[in-house]
């Protein structure tokens, strides 16, 4: 029974899934009007504007536009079309006869339990959903049973319920169009959470979809679901606030934003410098603040994850290395950056630098790595990188030396020309203009934490391997018009945002 009612979130959720309803319809306004149905307690709630902002539908054609192979705005969804006339066709129905009359401009789906929650799909035309419901038990040969929650009828086949509150029709379990109904009739609502409210207040209001979870409450519902490992203090979602994604478009970038509320995450209160920590022909580069903290957090957290306990981990490292795991590595850890530079082979380069806090203990600890290096076999040569001596382990078959430098940062280098960008580069990223146009992507208060060239990934491709047809005919087309691949963040006192962009030229 729920197999042939589930082909009513088909219909949505098919379309919903590529978010362009729109192209050829009038929308309403881009209000999320399905949240104000929701229980309070939904740890779980996803929505999307099947019919998006006159903005949204706009920058999806000039998005489409910049692809030589995409199809047109108006073709986009014909696949999809296919499929639902496919599924419809056993009840002598199409989309563009029994469904497109009445599918409204949103659809959510929320989840309160392991196995509780509901799905809203609006409705331009409550009848005539009534009729396409009607039809569909027909042909199935149900009756459905009526049933009546204070003062709302709706109808329930099996175990499935179906009601139609506002303009909204509503398929659940029947004690979750219960709660629907409570939520209507003036219990509270997930709009009305706290939690709920700063989260969604920071992500991009015009938007196609979003996704919220509270970790605290999936916490909760998984340990009544027999998952107790998820809960605890020392549990993956121990501490966790709540979060929400959220995508959108623009007329030259696709946009993905992660919001959300730090409880006990280990984020940095800072972002490391990309700008002026690698070069001005970096093509990829990104940065961790504090990353011997993330590192200690993160090992934590397997620790506890696994059973063993950290003690544990930690002597073995000694064991092994006659390091002190804490004390000759994670203490002196700052912010980490990484850059990778060069097309071609002779100038391909690229470097991992860590900033210190005590550099004689940072040159102590790779001192004594780099002697573990050389019992092992390994060679390693002194030299000298912007006056500070280091070590350059050569690579058989390679033109360049990795180049290993401590000090006030610790690099580890491909390359002495790599070592020495990451040192002190003589033109910083900072005066790349692809990459000032990248973070122009970003919006005001976001500060860049990973960049990609996706131009200069094409030519190094290209140098190296010899383009293949399918290369050439079905790949390059879509490479050639994205340019980058950029994210920022912005971190609060109790609260994060982290910005995904993919730049169109």
């Amino acid at each position: 029974m729920r197999t042939k009612l589930a082909i009513l979130l088909v219909v949505a959720l098919a379309i919903a899934g590529t978010g362009v309803y729109a192209l050829t319809n009038l929308n309403k306004d881009a209000t999320d009007r399905a949240v104000a149905l929701v229980p309070e307690d939904a740890f779980l709630y996803g929505h999307v504007f099947l019919k998006p902002s006159v903005d949204q539908r706009k920058a999806l054609r000039d998005l489409l536009e910049r692809f030589d192979k995409a199809p047109k705005a108006d073709e986009v969804l014909d696949p999809f079309f296919g499929l639902i006339d496919e599924g419809l066709e056993q009840y002598d129905m199409t989309y563009e006869d029994d469904v497109k009359p009445w599918l409204g401009d949103q659809a959510a789906l929320f989840l309160t339990g392991p196995e509780t929650g509901a799905a809203l799909v609006a409705t331009d035309d409550v009848e005539a959903t009534k009729e396409f419901v009607a039809t569909i038990n027909e042909v199935e040969g149900i009756e459905p049973a009526q049933g009546s929650y204070k003062g709302v009828e709706y109808d329930v086949m099996e175990d499935v319920a179906l009601a139609f509150l506002d303009d909204f029709l509503v398929l659940g379990l029947e004690e979750d169009v219960r709660s629907v109904i409570d939520v209507q009739g003036g219990s509270d609502s997930l709009e009305d959470s706290a939690e709920f409210a700063e989260v969604e207040g920071d992500v991009t209001a015009d938007r196609i979809f979003s996704l919220y979870l509270d970790p605290g409450r999936l916490a909760e519902v998984a340990g009544l679901a027999g998952v107790p490992d998820l809960t605890g203090s020392t549990g993956p979602l121990s501490g966790v606030g709540s979060l929400m994604v959220a995508g959108s478009l623009r007329a030259d970038a696709v946009v993905v934003e992660l919001a959300g509320m730090k409880g006990d995450l280990a984020i940095p209160p800072g972002v490391a410098d990309l700008a002026s920590g690698a070069p001005s022909d970096a093509w990829l580069a990104f940065g961790l603040a504090d990353f011997g903290e993330l590192l200690r957090t993160g090992l934590n957290s397997a620790a506890g994850a696994s059973g063993v306990s950290l003690d544990a981990l930690l002597g073995e490292f000694s064991l092994q290395t006659g390091l002190d795991l804490t004390d000759d590595i994670l203490s002196w850890m700052g912010d980490l950056r990484f850059f990778v530079s060069g097309t071609g082979l002779l100038e391909f380069g690229g470097a991992l630098s860590i900033g210190s806090s005590d550099p004689a203990t940072s040159e102590a600890t790779i001192r004594q790595l780099m002697a573990l290096a050389q019992e092992q076999g390994i060679e390693a040569q002194p030299v000298e990188i912007a006056g500070v001596d280091g070590f350059a382990l050569p690579i058989p078959g390679s033109p360049q030396p990795i180049v290993v430098v401590p000090g006030e940062s610790v690099v580890i280098a491909y390359g002495q020309s790599s070592a020495e960008d990451a040192l002190d580069p003589d033109e910083p990223l900072a005066d790349s203009e692809r990459f000032g146009a990248a973070s122009d992507h970003l919006g005001a208060g976001l500060e860049p934490v990973f960049y990609l060239d996706i131009d200069a990934v094409q030519q190094l491709v290209e140098n190296f391997i010899p383009p293949t047809d399918v290369y050439v005919d079905d790949v390059k087309p879509w490479l050639d018009p994205i340019s980058h691949v950029i994210s920022g963040s912005k971190l609060g006192d109790d609260s994060y945002m982290f910005r995904f962009v993919i730049g169109v030229e």
